[in-house]
């Protein structure tokens, strides 16, 4: 390898670690509890890209797609965990119709104990 590849490839490493820096800094300032995260909101790629580089790129993609999978599904089982109107009536109703239907299944054997 010549000098100038050698210079080129330190380069590309250069800005590689320099993007990677950046993206750990961004996480930081986003935190652990960060909703839907776009692309955008992140460095944009090294301009001197090589192929070695291309995994790692899909890696980071698919990562961030994964997580924004994760929240909107975190954020449909929060909402389907909220009880609806009809379901707090039944809750709250239960125990008093249970206690009425108790009482009139006493009164009918009792009544019916005290005529036979």
């Amino acid at each position: 390898m010549s000098p100038q590849q050698l210079e080129v490839m330190q380069a590309q490493q250069d800005q590689y670690c320099e993007w990677y820096k950046q993206v750990e800094q961004r996480l930081a300032e986003l935190g652990k509890n960060v909703g839907v995260v776009q692309r955008d909101a992140f460095p944009a790629w090294p301009t001197l890209l090589d192929r070695s580089f291309d995994q790692e790129r899909r890696d980071f993609e698919s990562s961030i797609s994964m997580h924004n999978d994760f929240v909107s599904k975190q954020a449909a089982l929060e909402a389907a965990r909220e009880r609806s109107e009809d379901e707090e009536m039944v809750v709250v109703l239960s125990p008093t119709l249970l206690a009425a239907a108790l009482a009139l299944r006493i009164t009918k054997v009792t009544g019916e104990l005290r005529l036979g």
